[in-house]
């Protein structure tokens, strides 16, 4: 099982890229979209890997965000913040008990700043009904690991 819920982490970064594509071509509230039912295929597709009952903890936000509307409402906060904004998969990381660790590289702009930013999250995912059910960001791949019980060396990446 658990091969298969780091190819379900793998497929969801996939559909996030081409969503994140999509949106920085026609920039749109992706929550209006979910509560209107008129998403785009790339962004439907990004959100099939995510649980209907999805809790998700960004590294951005010290809220919890749920379901599918509150992660949207989420993405919506943060591009509202970001001029440009990329996140490229760069390790997945088999945690065990149906988690997953995804270390991940965002690259954005502020919109205000104008800063460029580059920075790595890691986000411990946890698969239910094969999709992603809850997700919590660090900053910090020991703290996602320690998260999980992991010690830094017996990490094994999966990638």
């Amino acid at each position: 099982m658990s091969q298969e819920n780091v190819e379900i982490v793998r497929r969801y970064f996939e559909a996030s890229v081409s969503a994140n594509e999509e949106y920085w071509k026609d920039r749109y509230s992706l929550a209006a979209a979910v509560e209107a039912g008129q998403l785009s295929p790339s962004a439907k597709e990004m959100l099939s890997y995510l649980h209907p009952d999805l809790e998700w903890k960004p590294a951005f936000s010290t809220q919890v965000y749920r379901g599918h509307l509150g992660g949207a409402k989420a993405w919506d906060e943060f591009l509202e913040a970001a001029g440009s904004y990329v996140l490229s998969l760069t390790d997945v990381i088999d945690a065990g008990d149906d988690r997953v660790i995804a270390v991940v590289e965002a690259v954005l702009k502020g919109t205000g700043s104008g800063i460029d930013v580059t920075a790595r999250m890691c986000s411990v995912m946890t698969i239910r009904d094969n999709m992603i059910w809850h997700a919590h960001d660090y900053l910090d791949l020991q703290e996602a690991l320690e998260a999980v019980g992991l010690p830094e060396q017996d990490a094994h990446a999966d990638s």
